[in-house]
């Protein structure tokens, strides 16, 4: 996967906020939620199709696979400084996103940092594409 990938990316910004320096080098873990109701439509359906309700309550399914990044970055970020990563999706759904929440686990921690809302996310097949921390979109 060289170079810019293609379809749907956010960039999602950290900032270091503690009086440390903390050293970051690898992939954020992410769980994607909601907790809101979504019609769905297939590419089967007509044009103008109102499907029923999905529930969006509890964890997504997305399947987020790392870039192809062979060794991520070291990150070193000091006070105040920031730090990003980048989603990927191929296959943005048409239409407007859907915000959902999302809990960021930096490498080596348990704790989750939350973000609400996170991107506006509608890929079609489900699937997600992240960067390292530091590594170019």
């Amino acid at each position: 996967m060289g170079g810019p990938l293609p379809g749907f990316a956010a960039e999602i910004v950290l900032r270091n906020r503690s009086r440390s320096t903390c050293l970051l080098s690898g992939w954020p873990g992410l769980t994607f939620f909601g907790d809101a109701t979504l019609y769905i439509c297939t590419t089967a359906d007509p044009p103008g199709c109102k499907s029923g309700p999905v529930s969006t309550s509890g964890t997504r399914p997305f399947k987020v696979s790392r870039s192809a990044a062979t060794v991520p970055p070291a990150v070193l970020l000091t006070p105040g400084q920031t730090t990003s990563f980048v989603l990927h999706a191929d296959d943005q759904c048409p239409g407007p996103g859907t915000p959902y929440g999302v809990d960021i686990r930096l490498p080596g921690s348990s704790r989750a940092l939350t973000l609400v809302p996170g991107p506006l996310l509608s890929p079609c097949n489900e699937k997600l594409v992240v960067t390292a921390f530091g590594a170019a979109a």
